[in-house]
C-alpha cells in the first residue's frame, strides 16, 4: 500500500487506459505464485486502491459477482469493509 499512496491514481487509470490501447476492457494481473497466500491479495488491494481514489469499481473476471474494492473475497477478512 505505501507503494501505491506515493502514485497518482489518475496517472496509473490513464496508463492503463493507454496500455488497453483502444480496447473496451484491461486486464490487472498479479505475479504471485499460485500456492503463494498472497496470491490475488496484492491485485485485491490494488482494487481497492482505486476504488477509494477514483470511485471505480475494478471487478475481477469470474468472480464478477463476489464485490469489488475493500469486499473482495480473497482478501483477507481483517481488510474487507
Amino acid at each position: 500500500m505505501a507503494q501505491l499512496s506515493a502514485l497518482d491514481p489518475r496517472e496509473v487509470l490513464q496508463k492503463i487506459v493507454l496500455l488497453a490501447d483502444g480496447a473496451e476492457e484491461a486486464a490487472l494481473l498479479c505475479y504471485e505464485s499460485p500456492n503463494d497466500p498472497m496470491h490475488g491479495v496484492t491485485a485485491a488491494r490494488s482494487r481497492g486502491w482505486l476504488h477509494d481514489k477514483l470511485k471505480i469499481e475494478v471487478r475481477e473476471y469470474g468472480l464478477e459477482g463476489c464485490g469489488c474494492g475493500w469486499s473482495h473475497p480473497k482478501l483477507f477478512a481483517k481488510l474487507r469493509k
